[in-house]
């Protein structure tokens, strides 16, 4: 499938170099394809939302006070 996209989008774009970039694949695939790059772009952006999450949460476990410090 790999040799078959690529193969596909050189034929499409038709390149001067004969080489084919992701940025080339993203192009085709969001002209050709519009709603599977959506459903990409979608979990990008959930899993990008939730790692930032985890590192809220990390960084307040580490610099979090004692309970029992008396700087409040």
């Amino acid at each position: 499938m790999r040799e078959w996209l690529t193969n596909y989008v050189g034929e499409t774009i038709n390149p001067e170099d004969n080489k084919v970039t992701v940025e080339m694949i993203v192009e085709v695939m969001a002209k050709e394809f519009p709603e599977f790059l959506m459903v990409i772009a979608e979990e990008n952006f959930i899993r990008g939302y939730e790692q930032a999450l985890d590192d809220v949460r990390g960084i307040k476990e580490k610099y979090a006070q004692p309970k029992d410090s008396k700087l409040h």
